[in-house]
């Protein structure tokens, strides 16, 4: 059965289990999990060159072929060996393509914060964000231009420019990506501030 370009081949798994696991992964198999639409959950087998090469396509939508019955899935989690970055088990969430879904959608930096050409300091608080569509209408990533970016400048989630028929999920005051000082300048400002304070206080009467 012909697949598509992010589509991959898999077989159901009987077996279940940390051994049985750790043994398909010697094997050069990974173990994934298959929920959604009010089904139970399957578990199955992916063979682990031809999952590495969907992986390497950042693509949120994968088409399951198990054993020549077609299912569109989601991506939900990618279990990572810690040491060696392998990968050791997959989750993925049925979908129905017809239906709108949310999903966390990776943030790409672009350009550099005009704030650190005088000192300041770039602090990404989210590398996702959370966004409602059809899946084929789902972007791979969200592109956030932080050039005009000054210290004590910063970006919330509602300031970013989503594509067409995509719609915010994530708190709309969820702040993304700030300039701000670096720690030792905000130390010095914070007890210079002090010292005003002191200084100008009123003595008891």
């Amino acid at each position: 059965m012909a697949l598509d370009e992010n589509g991959i081949n898999a077989t159901k798994r009987t077996e279940t289990g940390s051994g049985i696991s750790r043994r398909l992964r010697r094997e050069g198999k990974t173990p994934a999990t298959v929920y959604g639409l009010g089904k139970e959950s399957l578990s199955i087998i992916m063979v682990t060159k031809e999952w590495d090469k969907i992986a390497k396509l950042d693509s949120h939508i994968v088409e399951l072929n198990i054993e020549n019955k077609k299912l569109n899935t989601l991506v939900k989690e990618v279990q990572y060996n810690t040491l060696s970055s392998t990968t050791m088990h997959v989750d993925f969430l049925e979908i129905d393509m017809k239906a709108e879904i949310t999903a966390s959608i990776p943030i790409n930096i672009l350009g550099e914060a005009a704030g650190m050409a005088v000192g300041g300091m770039l602090n990404q608080l989210e590398y996702e964000i959370e966004v409602t569509s059809l899946p084929t209408n789902l972007p791979e990533s969200i592109e956030i231009d932080i050039s005009a970016l000054e210290i004590g400048d910063s970006i919330v989630a509602s300031d970013v420019i989503l594509p067409k028929n995509v719609t915010l999920s994530s708190d709309p005051d969820a702040t993304l990506i700030q300039v701000a000082l670096p720690r030792a300048q905000e130390e010095e400002t914070s007890t210079e501030e002090t010292v005003v304070e002191e200084v100008t206080e009123e003595p008891a009467s």
